[in-house]
């Protein structure tokens, strides 16, 4: 089992892993990504933590996910919307005015007062199905199911990679805590 001293080390090492991708990214999350700038852990000091519970929290807590997520959310949107171009549009379009003016002229000491004003309205509705484009719509298509599967991809691995990295620092901390235990046991052993 694992000591409790270990789990700010491996969750620091791992939070901290991807913080300068994180900067780096110039996609905008569906979501908006949490503004505190310390992770919230939700572990307590006094509970002896097991690799998949560490795993859990340093995936929750990592920013590398949350932008891997944000990425491959923003793909599939992608996808849905090049696949909506197989559907028909719908577009309304009202126009209205009004204008209104007066007139007055004196000829020959008569006053003529004139005025009037006109009121129109313009409405039109029309949908447009696009049947043939020379495979164009297919092409897009298959280009964002490619990106969103790339996507998809890049998320599996930057969550292997977390695993990876936390697995790496558990074992590490095992293996020390071990050769502690056994460099103690020589010692209590040669001092008798």
């Amino acid at each position: 089992t694992m000591r409790k001293p270990c789990l700010p080390i491996i969750l620091g090492v791992v939070v901290g892993l991807n913080t300068a991708i994180a900067g780096t990214s110039t996609e905008v999350p569906a979501e908006p990504l949490p503004t505190t700038a310390q992770p919230t852990l939700a572990w307590t000091a006094d509970h002896e933590y097991t690799l998949p519970e560490l795993v859990d929290l340093a995936l929750q807590e990592n920013p590398g996910t949350r932008i891997a997520q944000a990425g491959a959310r923003n793909a599939a949107l992608g996808q849905n919307i090049a696949e909506a171009s197989y559907l028909p549009w719908l577009s309304a379009t009202v126009a209205a005015g009004h204008q209104s003016f007066t007139n007055s002229q004196q000829v020959a000491s008569l006053d003529i007062h004139g005025g009037g004003s006109a009121t129109g309205t313009l409405s039109a509705l029309s949908l447009h199905w696009l049947l043939y484009d020379f495979g164009q719509r297919d092409a897009v298509v298959a280009s964002s199911q490619a990106l969103s599967a790339a996507a998809q991809w890049g998320e599996t691995g930057e969550r292997l990679a977390i695993t990876h990295e936390v697995c790496l620092a558990f074992y590490a901390y095992q293996a020390a805590q071990e050769r502690l235990r056994t460099a103690q046991q020589a010692l209590d052993n040669a001092q008798e």
